[in-house]
């Protein structure tokens, strides 16, 4: 099974590395496709940024946003004053940087 995987993101890969030399795949998606064939042998830690590597958003432009947001939604009808951010999160949960890829990856699909 896992040998039919490899002959078959070889094949993938071939057939990408076929293309852009040919001028018909961007090298910006040949090295997109040949990541997602690479993402099985990656951990988590390796492809996510963890929280306490991510900048604070600008409080005054997400706020000058939100107000234009609203008021685009109110033009479409949608009452504003009943929108809560809550609405907009998804659920949180922890990922150890360590588990592989492929475990986290079911959890977005």
């Amino acid at each position: 099974m896992e040998t039919d995987v490899l002959a078959a993101h070889e094949e993938i890969r071939g057939a990408v590395e076929y293309h852009h030399a040919e001028g018909l795949v961007e090298t910006g998606d040949r090295w997109m496709l040949g990541g997602v064939l690479d993402l099985s042998e990656l951990d988590v830690g390796q492809v996510m940024v963890q929280r306490t590597s991510i900048s604070m958003i600008d409080i005054a432009r997400a706020a000058f946003d939100a107000i234009k947001m609203g008021r685009d939604l109110q033009q479409l009808g949608a009452d504003f004053q009943k929108l809560l951010i809550e609405d907009f999160l998804g659920r949180q949960w922890f990922v150890h940087d360590s588990n592989p890829s492929v475990c986290q990856r079911g959890n977005f699909l």
